[in-house]
């Protein structure tokens, strides 16, 4: 693998085990997490994260493999790549009855010196660059394998040994003008593999490329049409929370405990502990004047896994953030420092009485941990920072190894909404009119996908969500920040807390340079600039007057499209789902619905 392809953080968010990724000449999967170095990979602390992915305080969470570069030594890679596909095509096409063909080969057939296809002896030799097949068969279950092509195109029956070759009738790729043939004379187009209700590539036999050939698993459901470099080849199941500066003792010895995990390795019993205490004097100076017998307990609750979370992550959070602590100076190794802004600084004339406090962030650590991964079709944290344990996504190892995470240090701004306002507009007719357009069309697209468990995350949280997009836009034209480097955190709690907190990070500890916190007292201003902005969008009025219940457009959005408040998938965590204009500010529609409406100055 090669060093300059990755950063740490795409091998948590694009690219982790069971990804497929294209290199200069071939292309591969990255392995599982039992052939990453694990000399290579740094220990994550962070206790409220652990706490929310299966098996978390025993397994804890570590940085992908860091590669070291030396003009001294060769530094080999820290984890491993496997061959995938297996199958190939030769790069130059033939013409063939009015269509372009091209040779269709497996990797035991190609010449293992040159990596390509030699046909013929003598002064007929040929030697044929090749290129992966940009097919491959998969299920929802995240299973993938290679098409068995022979079958594929002998229609089950019983399969020749003479060349396939792929024929393509356009330029364009469309797979209605694809066909797999066969010198034999059979030829069928895949068009036929193509749909989630096709049943050409048959039963899916449960293979995990990424563990290993040995590890395949039990399957129900059948094989479908891959292209490995489509958006849904891979998405990354993640958690993200914050460090905050509330410590209780449990999570500090937590900490501890993670940063000592190898010392204590064989310690089995409170005697155990004790000696190790007597002899390690770094191990007792960590520990400090807490009870050996209450630090053995929290070490097998982390051993064993049933530490259970308190309070869902973000309503931990938001207490926090809407609270900031008063008149104590920050430590300068502090994960978190915040600072309350004067509404006469921001909001002089007191225009947006919907928001109730403006806190800036001057140092803020954000911790993702990679928990699985799924194939055609996404699955993201719900409202609340939470995955459903019930989840099913493909595992990243076979032994219970850290979690691959990233921590990331930056700033950020936090609005705190009135709960009192909030309500009410959350309870006005014509909202709840709207609320059960989009929750029904929400509805539909759970029972197209047997998600029935999924919940609507309600008007509150659609508002503050296009709200931040919009913030979000708005600060980027503003002060240069790209917007792809932008980060949202949406909050709207069960016990009826609301915020939106804008960040910007970097996985440098010295995160960014204060460009955010510069701009709390422009906020305001800011704000008005937003809702103007989104009030009308250039698509207007097809995107105003969208309509998620109707068949073939986004269902989990109303007013929202690429003209106004879609942003780069890295910067929203529900993947640009849950939007509407209408809701947060209103549209030529809606006029009057959005909840952020500027008042007389």
């Amino acid at each position: 693998m090669s060093k300059d392809l990755l950063r740490l953080s795409q091998l948590v968010t694009s690219f982790g085990p069971g990804a497929m990724l294209d290199l200069p000449r071939r292309s591969v999967m990255i392995a599982g997490l039992d052939r990453w170095e694990p000399a290579k990979r740094r220990t994550i602390v962070e206790p409220r994260l652990v706490l929310r992915l299966p098996d978390g305080p025993r397994r804890g969470l570590a940085t992908p493999p860091v590669h070291e570069e030396s003009p001294y030594r060769r530094d080999h890679p820290g984890l491993q790549a496997i061959l995938f596909p297996n199958w190939f095509v030769t790069t130059r096409a033939e013409p063939f009855e009015g269509r372009q063909r091209r040779r269709l080969v497996c990797f035991a057939e190609l010449d293992q010196r040159s990596g390509q296809l030699v046909e013929g002896t003598g002064r007929d030799r040929k030697s044929s660059t090749v290129a992966p097949i940009r097919f491959v068969a998969a299920c929802e279950h995240g299973h993938v394998q290679d098409i068995d092509w022979r079958r594929y195109v002998h229609r089950d029956g019983a399969p020749c040994s003479a060349p396939l070759w792929l024929e393509e009738a356009g330029a364009t790729g469309d797979l209605a003008e694809t066909w797999i043939a066969c010198e034999c004379g059979n030829r069928r187009p895949l068009y036929d593999a193509l749909g989630p209700r096709s049943r050409a590539l048959g039963p899916c036999p449960g293979r995990r490329p990424w563990l290993g050939p040995q590890h395949n698993e039990s399957c129900d459901l059948h094989l479908r049409l891959l292209v490995r470099t489509a958006s849904n080849a891979y998405f990354p199941v993640t958690v993200t929370a914050l460090s905050l500066p509330t410590e209780t003792e449990a999570d500090r010895l937590e900490r501890v405990l993670a940063e000592f995990e190898r010392d204590l390795a064989e310690v089995t019993s409170l005697d155990h502990l004790r000696a190790a205490l007597r002899f390690n004097a770094r191990l007792q100076d960590a520990i400090g004047d807490a009870d050996p017998a209450f630090v053995f307990e929290v070490l097998q609750r982390r051993r064993s896994g049933t530490s259970a979370p308190g309070k869902a992550v973000k309503v931990e959070e938001i207490q926090v953030l809407a609270d900031p602590p008063k008149g104590r100076p920050a430590d300068a190794g502090a994960v978190f420092v915040s600072e309350a802004v004067p509404r006469d600084r921001w909001d002089p004339g007191g225009r947006f009485s919907a928001i109730e406090r403006l806190v800036v962030v001057h140092r803020l650590r954000v911790v993702t941990a990679l928990r699985g991964f799924t194939r055609f079709d996404f699955l993201t944290a719900d409202k609340d920072g939470e995955l459903d344990p019930e989840i099913r996504v493909q595992e990243l190892s076979v032994d219970p190894l850290p979690y691959p995470a990233i921590e990331q240090w930056g700033e950020g701004l936090f609005l705190g909404f009135d709960a009192a306002v909030v309500k009410a507009w959350r309870e006005r007719a014509d909202v709840q009119k709207r609320v059960v357009q989009l929750s029904e069309a929400f509805s539909q697209w759970c029972r197209e996908r047997g998600r029935e468990k999924a919940q609507f995350p309600g008007p509150v949280y659609v508002a503050l969500h296009t709200l931040a997009h919009l913030l979000l836009a708005e600060i980027a034209l503003d002060c240069g920040y790209p917007l792809a480097s932008l980060r949202e955190r949406v909050y709207a709690t069960p016990d009826e807390r609301f915020g939106i907190l804008l960040y910007a990070a970097s996985t440098d500890v010295g995160g960014t340079l204060g460009g955010l916190v510069a701009l709390g007292s422009r906020i305001g201003e800011l704000l008005e600039r937003a809702a103007e902005r989104a009030a009308i969008c250039a698509h207007d009025p097809v995107c105003a007057e969208h309509d998620p219940g109707r068949g073939g457009g986004h269902r989990l959005a109303g007013a929202a499209c690429h003209g106004c408040v879609l942003l780069p998938e890295p910067c929203c965590e529900m993947r640009n789902d849950f939007l509407d204009r209408a809701l947060a500010v209103g549209t030529l529609a809606h006029p009057g619905l959005g909840l952020l409406r500027p008042g007389p100055v």
